[in-house]
């Protein structure tokens, strides 16, 4: 992934795609909900801006784009992203002689059939807009494809082939010619694909369905839970051979072995991790490049483990030196806020750091109001999320992520109870400028008009 905030930053589309009335459809329809209005506009512009008599002399700077699409640097590279996640674009960062350059490369749009076929897609879509609508979506595209062509049943095909019609010697049928060889070579070119989902993952999910069909579970089945998967490899650490054989293992007590039954497999690695650490020997992620000035060594050492660790080893350690055990619940929940949220790993490492900071151990509702709360102000890094932390705590007056009646929150896990009034402490007030006479008149109106004589 890709950022700047040089607006100069020169760029350039590789390629030119045409959009039909169908794609554009399935733009606005399905695609819009997920990555927003602005994303789709950028699309759009990219294919406008491609120039096939363009030189690398003759790229523009992406302030360009932003006058386009009238917004900042910070939302055009937040729509930008998310053209690269659905696989609407691919980005290339090439040097030049000057400088670095920025490709752009668009893809196709897919088909409804496609896109509803993807899973992730799919999933995400139906959370954006949500079931009622989804299926209605679901079912408009269905029927529209349904009426593009007719079924055709018991009929025998009749049409004529290619040597029914047309004479070729049979030299040049077997072996063609070296100019029908060379007028193939120079018309070759890159074939643009449909969009596919960029998950960025590292997963080698073809010999993961290879480890799966050992054990009779179709391929289908990998695709069809690709989200779930993912989420549990990312969370524990794990290869595709340790995760195949731990899913294999609680797959024991499934009721049927030839589909993935996710939320025991889920529940039995939660429960496993409880007390095996898993200790594969894996390369760390790069450290990313942050700007670490300002905090305390104490600081800096939380975002270098934030950024370098996995969330459970992250977990792990942050647990020991509390002194305390990682329980099944918690690594439960750490999967299903990086499953749910889509967080950076050293943003989620951070939720499970500012949970700990509350409470003994990291609670669901606890993480889900810091999850939401970061997604909603586009926390990206651990850096940004303890700056916020620090921030909350020292500004006791923020807006609560949650109000109740009884309660006000003033931070992600502390609580102001409202008080009442201690009346014994009260005294009460004499007013000593009131006279006898004044005392008597004022009984006397209140007994008439009481009715009490």
């Amino acid at each position: 992934m890709f950022e700047t905030s040089n607006p100069k930053q020169p760029f350039y589309v590789a390629n030119k795609i045409n959009l039909f009335p169908g794609d554009i459809k399935v733009l606005i329809k399905l695609y819009q909900p997920i990555v927003g209005a602005t994303a789709v506009s950028l699309y759009q512009t990219l294919i406008q801006d491609y120039d096939a008599y363009a030189i690398v002399s003759d790229s523009q700077g992406i302030y360009s784009l932003q006058e386009e699409l009238d917004c900042s640097l910070k939302d055009m590279f937040s729509a930008l992203h998310k053209l690269e996640a659905v696989g609407l674009v691919k980005t290339y960062l090439a040097d030049s002689i000057i400088n670095k350059i920025l490709i752009f490369q668009l893809m196709n749009v897919p088909s409804a059939q496609e896109f509803f076929s993807t899973a992730l897609l799919a999933s995400l879509l139906k959370e954006k807009i949500g079931a009622i609508k989804f299926h209605a979506l679901s079912h408009a595209f269905a029927k529209e494809l349904k009426r593009a062509q007719k079924p055709i049943k018991d009929a025998q095909d009749v049409s004529a082939s290619f040597f029914d019609v047309f004479h070729l010697s049979q030299a040049e049928a077997i072996t063609p010619s070296d100019d029908v060889k060379k007028a193939a070579s120079e018309n070759t070119g890159q074939k643009i694909v449909p969009a596919q989902v960029n998950d960025h993952s590292n997963i080698d999910w073809e010999f993961l369905k290879q480890q799966f069909e050992m054990y009779q579970i179709p391929p289908e089945q990998v695709t069809l839970h690709q989200r779930e998967i993912a989420s549990l490899m990312t969370t524990y650490n794990l290869n595709e051979k340790e995760f195949s054989d731990k899913a294999m293992y609680a797959m024991r007590e499934a009721p049927t072995q030839y589909e993935l039954n996710m939320q025991l497999i889920e529940e039995r690695i939660a429960e496993e991790s409880q007390n095996v650490r898993f200790l594969a020997n894996k390369e760390n992620p790069k450290e990313e490049k942050l700007d670490l000035s300002g905090l305390s060594h104490n600081e800096q050492e939380i975002v270098k483990n934030a950024m370098n660790l996995s969330p459970y080893d992250f977990l792990h350690k942050v647990k020991k030196q509390y002194g305390g055990q990682v329980y099944s619940s918690e690594s439960y929940t750490v999967n299903v806020i990086n499953r749910k949220y889509h967080l950076p790993v050293s943003v989620l490492n951070m939720v499970v750091y500012t949970c700990l900071t509350y409470n003994s151990v990291v609670s669901y509702n606890l993480a889900k109001r810091i999850a939401e709360d970061w997604t909603e102000n586009q926390v990206g890094d651990a850096v940004t999320a303890l700056k916020r932390i620090n921030a909350r705590k020292q500004d006791n007056h923020k807006e609560p992520l949650i109000k109740t009646q009884e309660t006000k929150k003033t931070s992600y896990g502390k609580k102001r109870v409202e008080e009442g009034t201690d009346w014994s402490k009260k005294k009460a007030k004499v007013n000593k400028s009131v006279s006898a006479e004044e005392l008597r008149n004022f009984f006397k109106n209140f007994e008439e008009q009481n009715g009490m004589k």
